[in-house]
């Protein structure tokens, strides 16, 4: 009995001992797992920490881009430290109109003084750019770039170009060539412009009693102006605006018309020129008719063509084309159109990209 005591005070107090190294090993296990978390949470931060710097650095340097940007623009506007809201209504030193940075407001003038005398006065047109290379004086380039809309016509029927490409038609099909020449005729007709400084003169007296009151102000970039009245000078121009409302080649003539530029000639649609009254003023105005397909049709693309050359070739006039192909409906810029692109192809023609805002 005393052995079997012994032997069971012994078990008791090996029972104990396992007790006690159990609770020490999960006592382990549980520091254990509390360092590991402890561990997860220090390499988070240190991530965090990691992330949150490299995006202190990215907007560092978009700020530093943004302040860049900034004090570009300013010195594009001449505005210095100066808001727009207080240069905003300075008017210039040479025409007295209000000034935003190195835009003048053209309404505002319209609205101190009268549109008669505006649209009557006499204009000072830039030279056109062969006769300026030529080596005549600025006064008599301007009456011999003069041309009118029937001598372009005559220009554009007696051209080499043209008669080429129509007795390659003739010899294609069979067609005698005064037909073709006949058809070529009639194909010009419905096309061309015939400007008139009457009609013009007319038209912009109501287009300006328009924009006086719809718009309060029309901003007009006046060292975009000296550049595009240089590069008329010296080189033929194609504008080629916005076409976001109906109102972007009405104030592209206008700007045209008061700075003394050469007034453009507008490629319009077929579809302006069923309207009566509309089809007529805007042809004296300037706006020449084509149609929205003719790629099938040689004898109208080679006229098309050609007319248009004979503009971009003499600078007489800037040839104003929407690459939009259609006024926007939304608001927004849409795609371009490469078909009416590819045709006043010259090398040393100047493009000149402009955007008519208010």
């Amino acid at each position: 009995n005393r052995l079997i005591e012994n032997l069971q005070t012994e078990l008791q107090l090996k029972n104990q001992q396992l007790e006690e190294q159990s609770c020490e090993l999960r006592q382990t296990k549980s520091e254990q797992r509390q360092t590991e978390a402890l561990l997860a949470n220090e390499s988070a931060m240190k991530r965090d920490q990691k992330d949150a710097a490299e995006k202190r650095i990215c907007l560092e340097s978009q700020l530093s881009r943004m302040k860049a940007e900034v004090e570009r623009l300013n010195s594009e506007l001449n505005i210095g430290g100066c808001s727009l809201s207080r240069t905003l209504g300075r008017p210039t030193k040479k025409t007295g109109r209000p000034r935003k940075g190195v835009f003048e407001d053209l309404v505002d003038e319209r609205r101190q003084r009268g549109d008669l005398g505006w649209v009557l006065r006499t204009r000072r047109s830039v030279p056109s750019p062969a006769f300026c290379a030529a080596g005549t004086s600025a006064a008599s380039a301007a009456i011999k770039s003069s041309k009118s809309p029937a001598d372009i016509n005559r220009d554009v029927l007696s051209s080499d170009r043209l008669t080429y490409g129509l007795r390659e038609i003739s010899l294609e099909t069979g067609r005698p060539m005064p037909e073709l020449m006949s058809e070529a005729g009639a194909i010009l007709d419905e096309m061309s412009h015939c400007l008139s400084m009457f009609a013009i003169r007319s038209f912009g007296y109501a287009v300006a009693k328009v924009m006086k009151r719809i718009y309060r102000g029309v901003f007009v970039n006046t060292e975009g102006i000296t550049q595009l009245r240089k590069a008329c000078s010296e080189y033929p121009v194609v504008l080629m605006p916005m076409h976001r409302s109906y109102a972007d080649f009405l104030l592209l003539s206008l700007v045209c018309y008061d700075y003394d530029l050469p007034l453009p000639a507008i490629a319009s649609a077929m579809d302006f020129m069923g309207m009566q009254l509309i089809g007529s003023i805007l042809r004296n105005c300037g706006a020449f008719f084509i149609r929205r397909s003719f790629a099938t049709d040689r004898v109208y693309w080679l006229t098309f063509v050609e007319y248009v050359k004979t503009h971009v070739r003499d600078g007489l006039h800037p040839v104003e084309f929407f690459i939009e192909g259609t006024r926007s409906r939304t608001g927004k810029s849409l795609y371009p159109k490469t078909a009416v692109r590819g045709s006043p192809r010259y090398k040393w023609a100047a493009v000149v990209l402009v955007r008519a805002r208010l």
